[in-house]
């Protein structure tokens, strides 16, 4: 493994995506790297490419509905294919403070 983990960024919505990423990346750089998906497939291809360069997801955050695909399904992916991550987060259209880390939902509202 090289280079630092991951902050995977999975939402359809242009505005969102840079808006996220670009937060993550003025918060949390140099010590994580982050990485954008505007769908599940796209999101399936990154962690592919991340899996075969030994890297680390350190979060997920995604739509729930993407452009093609659910997102529970795009995360679920990611976490099967890319080395131990420390959690994921799905934002929720009727709870937009509802995180679910580490296998259980969080409702920060």
């Amino acid at each position: 493994m090289s280079g630092p983990p991951f902050l995977l960024v999975i939402t359809s919505d242009p505005e969102t995506l840079n808006r996220v990423a670009g937060e993550l990346e003025r918060r949390y750089s140099p010590d994580y790297e982050v990485a954008r998906a505007t769908s599940a497939q796209e999101a399936a291809a990154t962690s592919e490419r991340l899996a075969l360069d030994g890297r680390l997801v350190a979060l997920i955050i995604s739509s729930l509905r993407l452009s093609d695909g659910d997102g529970w399904e795009a995360m679920a992916f990611v976490r099967a294919r890319t080395p131990a991550h420390c959690g994921y987060m799905c934002e929720s259209r009727l709870c937009p403070s509802m995180v679910h880390l580490r296998g259980r939902d969080v409702c920060q509202a």
